[in-house]
């Protein structure tokens, strides 16, 4: 038998074969094969002292009992715990300075790996409906948590309740102060009565509430006006529908902020309107867009609000209509409801023939079309020209009109020559019938040897 010697705290372990082991003891070792310290626990395999591949049991000898086992085996640390105790509790103390209870660091450097920093995988055989997978919270009360369906709550106890930065810029998605319900039925306007900051950039709140019974709220973008400067407005837009079981009004439209100094507004009977007020922007409107009882759906009122009050004013800089103008100063119109004129053309310094001064294709039925020109010679010694029409009838013939000009002091003439002079030549309208898809063309032709003219001509449909 060889014996351990012990010389000034040194303790030596000759070399030797694998002893036996059995259960309830624990041997080392000196492997003299491996020259490695061996060592057998509980009648275990041994294996080498210090390695990464040890397991390690902690049972907790307190209240409520329980063990830890503890794995170290490729150089990864594991805890495994058994049920009724937590695996790893984490006490970082009282701090004075930033001392992060856990601090990590990796480094990813794989392009085609897609990495995760963290992670919690829970097999939810078994659950209250309230379980979180996260709860962060501050001095007990939860700030942000996570549920078992990856419902998310921020309950924020400041204006903002979630705030997404970028560095071009800063938007904000917000909550009302206090919002704690599972049952999240609610996302409310913030109440700010100050001015954003300069450079902030602009805020959307949606704000929802329940109403009462048989009343819903579908969307409400809405923010407040300053009270302390009430010409500090905030656009707003409220859409409700109140359905009341079927026995209310439906209101589509409730608000909508366009200035500084008034709003849009709805009101009770389907008006649409504008108030002038910058401190009310709930009251009657002055000017209103309504639906009009008397001519019945899809007509609309433009006046004070009032019931088939049509006293406003339209005013616009261009306007375009799909259809006909079917009434004009309260007098209903016929045909095309009012003339249009779908072709004018002008040239200016002209000595030749213009062969298109204006052009018009006719749509995909017949009209009637009114014709004129104007003619003014700037210069004349040698010249003998008219104004053509150029068109195919209803009976698909084709056709050529000469326009007839009446000179200032009312000589009608057909030809300009140099005879009649310089001047004005204003035409006389004519009505031509066109078959559709055909082509309209108000021209110039005859004799230009020496003249200087200009040449306008229009083309109008009147059915």
């Amino acid at each position: 038998m060889t014996y351990i010697g012990v010389v000034e705290d040194v303790l030596t372990l000759p070399g030797r074969s694998a002893p036996s082991s059995a259960a309830g003891e624990a041997i080392v070792y000196f492997d003299s094969v491996t020259n490695k310290l061996k060592v057998s626990e509980n009648g275990g395999s041994f294996v080498d002292f210090g390695t990464p591949s040890l397991q390690q049991v902690y049972t907790n000898g307190g209240a409520g009992g329980g063990a830890i086992l503890l794995t170290v085996s490729g150089g990864a640390l594991a805890l495994t715990a058994v049920a009724g105790i937590s695996a790893l509790t984490v006490a970082g103390g009282t701090q004075t300075a930033s001392n992060p209870v856990i601090s990590a660091t990796q480094t990813w450097n794989n392009g085609a790996v897609t990495f995760t920093g963290q992670k919690l995988n829970v097999t939810n055989t078994a659950s209250a409906a309230a379980s979180l997978l996260t709860d962060w919270q501050v001095g007990g009360s939860s700030v942000f948590s996570v549920g078992v369906a990856g419902q998310t709550l921020i309950t924020a106890s400041v204006d903002v309740g979630l705030q997404i930065s970028s560095t071009v810029g800063r938007s904000w998605f917000a909550s009302s102060p206090g919002v704690t319900s599972g049952d999240f039925k609610s996302f409310t306007a913030i109440s700010d009565s100050t001015a954003l900051a300069a450079g902030v950039g602009g805020r959307l709140s949606l704000a929802g509430n329940v109403q009462a019974a048989n009343q819903q709220t579908l969307v409400e973008f809405a923010a407040s006006k300053d009270t302390a400067t009430s010409n500090d407005r905030r656009a707003h837009l409220v859409v409700y529908i109140n359905n009341n079981n079927g026995g209310g009004a439906q209101t589509a439209l409730k608000a909508l902020g366009i200035s500084s100094t008034g709003e849009i507004n709805a009101v009770s009977g389907g008006v649409f309107g504008i108030v002038s007020s910058t401190t009310d922007p709930t009251g009657t409107p002055d000017t209103a867009i309504s639906r009009d009882s008397v001519s019945g759906s899809g007509f609309f009122d433009f006046g004070t609000g009032a019931a088939n009050n049509k006293a406003g004013t339209l005013q616009f800089t261009n306007a375009r209509l799909e259809g006909k103008a079917t009434r004009y100063n309260a007098v209903n119109t016929t045909g095309w409801g009012v003339p249009a004129i779908y072709a004018s053309g002008r040239s200016t310094a002209q000595a030749a023939a213009v062969a298109s001064v204006a052009t018009y294709t006719v749509g995909a039925a017949d009209g009637s079309f009114d014709v004129s020109a104007n003619v003014n010679v700037t210069a004349s010694t040698t010249h003998s020209f008219t104004a053509t029409v150029t068109y195919t009838d209803e009976t698909s013939t084709s056709r050529t009109l000469t326009l007839t000009f009446s000179q200032l002091g009312g000589a009608l003439v057909t030809s300009i020559t140099q005879v009649t002079g310089t001047g004005p030549y204003s035409s006389v309208p004519f009505r031509i019938r066109c078959k559709s898809g055909t082509t309209i063309t108000v021209a110039t032709t005859g004799t230009f040897t020496s003249v200087a003219y200009n040449v306008e001509a229009d083309i109008e449909q009147v059915s």
